[in-house]
């Protein structure tokens, strides 16, 4: 067959898959692409965030088009390098970033290397492929003086969720979310669980926040949200968070850098959303002469536990550390 020019991937594979039946009593398992991929998607919706289960089923979904429809009933072993490196710049010439791009070929590696560890395939092809150099897009931070005038064009529960984005570093997903059983007037500290990282933060209140806090808690319950009418809400969709605070961005007279997306499955990219008043805690920190290692304790540990071992001293310096962060004056109240 080899000679004649018609020994294929598949038939060699059928070959030695008899030939170590008759060796050795057993068959080889054989298990297609598409039903080893979808095996594992549906196992991590079970173990993972609906979030990040969704992510990769997307994943998987979209590398599975990408293979012709007779290659996907193939094994498993017949994947190579050559289609996920196919994959990954399709990807990108529909306009996908490189971080996208880079992302899915690491989350192909995953399944892979479960395939290889059961000793369903010898290699994971998907290390074999490279990343690619990420178009670096300068995220913006704002300034004070931005922030006020965020703060002039903001309803007052849009008030509360930018001084928590700005004096906490927050992710609007994880802030829009979060409950008066979160904080802790009289530790003066906000404590909650990272989505993005399931890291777990303590942060001090600053008090430009704490004024802010202040006025809403005693109306509050436990079990209510700090921010009711952002909880629950979409971040990224255009009616979403993000879109809001574009507007609000627009209102304020402040200037956004885009960089137009490259194709039809690409998106158009900012340097300012919300996201940037985390950028701008930590950079306020640096710039007031914070070191790293504090900011980095503000922005994620590993567990409550470690937050829970907080002395009152080492609260203090954080506390010292977050209150560099300057304050914003007469808009805040």
């Amino acid at each position: 067959m080899a000679l004649k020019g018609t020994l294929t991937q598949a038939s060699a594979q059928l070959i030695i898959g008899k030939l170590t039946e008759a060796a050795t009593g057993e068959s080889v398992q054989q298990i297609s692409i598409e039903d080893w991929l979808r095996s594992w998607v549906k196992e991590k919706a079970l173990s993972r965030s609906a979030g990040t289960a969704e992510r990769y089923e997307g994943i998987v979904d979209l590398f599975i088009e990408s293979l012709p429809a007779a290659r996907r009933k193939m094994s498993l072993a017949s994947i190579t390098a050559a289609d996920v490196q196919r994959f990954r710049d399709g990807l990108l010439r529909e306009g996908r970033a490189a971080a996208t791009a880079n992302l899915a070929v690491k989350i192909l590696r995953t399944p892979l290397n479960l395939a290889r560890r059961q000793g369903l395939i010898s290699n994971n092809p998907a290390d074999a492929v490279e990343m690619v150099t990420a178009e670096k897009i300068e995220k913006g931070v704002f300034t004070p003086a931005e922030v006020a005038q965020l703060l002039s064009v903001s309803g007052w529960e849009w008030k509360g969720l930018i001084l928590a984005g700005f004096y906490t570093g927050g992710r609007a997903g994880d802030l829009s979310n979060l409950k008066w059983s979160s904080v802790d007037m009289a530790r003066k500290s906000i404590s909650f669980g990272q989505r993005k990282t399931k890291q777990f933060v303590e942060i001090p209140i600053h008090p430009e926040l704490e004024k802010w806090l202040s006025q809403e808690q005693s109306q509050r319950t436990q079990t209510e949200f700090v921010f009711p009418g952002f909880a629950g809400k979409t971040v990224g969709s255009r009616n979403g968070i993000s879109g809001q605070f574009r507007l609000l961005m627009k209102k304020a007279g402040i200037v956004r850098n885009i960089t137009e997306k490259a194709g039809d499955k690409g998106r158009n990219r900012a340097s300012h959303s919300f996201h940037s008043l985390r950028h701008s805690f930590n950079s306020a920190m640096a710039n007031a002469g914070v070191s790293q290692e504090l900011r980095q304790r503000l922005t994620g540990h590993a567990s409550k536990a470690v937050n829970d071992r907080y002395t009152h001293t080492e609260l203090e310096t954080l506390r010292k550390a977050v209150g560099a962060v300057p304050s914003l004056g007469s808009e805040t109240k």
